[in-house]
């Protein structure tokens, strides 16, 4: 009887220091919290990013951090009784990794949908030769091999095999240029577990081959429920996870949609704005337009290292907006060329423009033609009115007599000769040319006599 009596004492003192264990860690078999719907996901995620209606996926997430992509930005992988589990560093890390899907698009980035379903991580699992990938699974996707096989090739990630259990695995990643080679050179790792409705998720490498590469021990983590959302916490030998069951069909009463819905064209046009200034481009501030909401207020955030990780990156990009200017393209350069060349060409033309209206006649005044002054043989008795006569000289004037006009000059050209004296007669030569040296003779000789 006292041995009875001992062993229920014991088996107090055994419950009642099980109830000691602190309220954010709870045991495996402990029940989970209590149901949410997607407006938990709506409210939580709001402060970190932007909800837009996308076609048939309904309300989809794109988070604010430029250059973010899943399971890649601020984690590590950690091996748990789940299989390979990602371990998130962000405030809101327990909704987008564990549930739902993630997809890309070429002008809004990486964008995720919610689901219902919780897994370590919604990827699939490549390796071979000295690398381990994963990539994320689109919506609808639950893990096999064929659709790991068309998943695009920059959606993959690799590492070296012995750094996939690293805590600080982003120092390791392989340049995503020489993804298509590893893909050629790696296989789909096939090892699956299940959820409770049967869902198929990819679990990773075996521990063993891990082990065998990476020449350390591995001990699988033991996942506990969290009891409110916020960051995953690893102590030990525990990783604790916030990870409620989501109702699929909420009640009837309840509204579930996000508070504030953003324009897709808003979203585009800030995040070519982030691209832009990455790559050295000033642009012009985004202005939402009228249907959309207006942009969450990021003083909201309470998680102190995200906070200023968004302050760093709005003051470097405030930095490049200073200091970096647009580099104008070849495109322009040629241009800028040509409008040279155009504006030196006019202004000769203008140049010769101008010359030409100088040399010409006046113009018409009263609807009178212009003077035009004929062009008339100097007259040699009339002085020129721009000539005075020399000061104390009388002028000197012309004899007719002793001036010979020669007939055969025009009179345009003519010019009087120098006077001769009176008593000589003046010798006039023959216009016309002697042919023969006898008709020189006897012209000679009757100019004689």
């Amino acid at each position: 009887m006292k041995k009875a009596y001992t062993y229920i004492n014991l088996l107090l003192i055994v419950l009642l220091a099980s109830c000691g264990v602190s309220k954010d860690f709870a045991q495996d078999y402990a029940p989970e919290s209590s149901g949410i719907t997607y407006q938990q996901f709506y409210d939580d995620l709001s402060p970190y990013g932007n909800w837009v209606s996308y076609q048939d996926y309904g309300y989809v997430w794109v988070p604010y951090e430029a250059g973010f992509r899943p399971y890649y930005n601020n984690g590590h992988w950690i091996y748990t009784n789940y299989g390979w589990t990602w371990v998130s560093g962000y405030n809101w890390g327990w909704a987008p990794f564990h549930y739902g899907r993630w997809f890309y698009d070429n002008s809004y980035g990486w964008m995720w949908a919610p689901g219902y379903e919780w897994a370590p991580a919604w990827v699939s699992w490549r390796g071979g030769g000295d690398y381990y990938g994963w990539a994320p699974l689109g919506p609808g996707m639950d893990f096999n091999i064929n659709i790991g096989s068309r998943l695009p090739y920059n959606y993959w990630s690799f590492v070296p095999h012995r750094y996939i259990n690293s805590p600080r695995i982003n120092n390791y990643y392989i340049n995503r240029e020489r993804n298509v080679t590893i893909i050629n050179n790696t296989t789909i790792i096939n090892n699956s577990n299940f959820t409770k409705d049967r869902r198929v998720f990819a679990t990773g490498p075996s521990v063993t081959e891990v082990e065998k590469n990476t020449r350390e021990k591995i001990r699988a983590a033991r996942i506990v429920q969290k009891n409110r959302p916020g960051n995953t916490d690893v102590s030990g030998s525990t990783v604790a996870i916030y990870k409620p069951d989501v109702k699929e069909r909420p009640s009837q009463n309840d509204q579930v949609k996000p508070r504030k819905i953003e324009n897709l064209n808003d979203v585009k046009m800030r995040r070519e704005s982030v691209d832009a200034q990455k790559n050295g481009v000033v642009t012009k501030p985004v202005t939402p337009s009228e249907n959309s909401t207006p942009p969450v207020n990021r003083k909201l955030n309470t998680n102190p290292v995200l906070k200023e990780r968004l302050d760093a990156v709005a003051e470097k990009n405030n930095q490049t907006q200073e200091t970096q200017r647009t580099v104008p393209s070849q495109k322009q350069r040629l241009n800028e060329r040509q409008d040279i060349i155009r504006e030196k060409n006019n202004n000769i033309r203008q140049n010769e423009n101008n010359q030409n209206n100088n040399n010409r006649e006046p113009a018409v005044i009263n609807n009178q033609p212009p003077i035009r002054t004929l062009r008339q043989p100097p007259n040699n008795n009339q002085k020129p009115d721009n000539i005075t006569p020399p000061v104390n000289r009388p002028p000197v004037k012309a004899n007719q007599e002793n001036t010979i006009q020669r007939r055969d000059i025009p009179q345009e050209n003519y010019r009087p000769e120098n006077k001769m004296p009176v008593n000589q007669t003046p010798i006039i030569r023959n216009p016309n040319p002697v042919n023969s040296q006898q008709e020189r003779k006897e012209t000679f000789q009757r100019n004689r006599d």
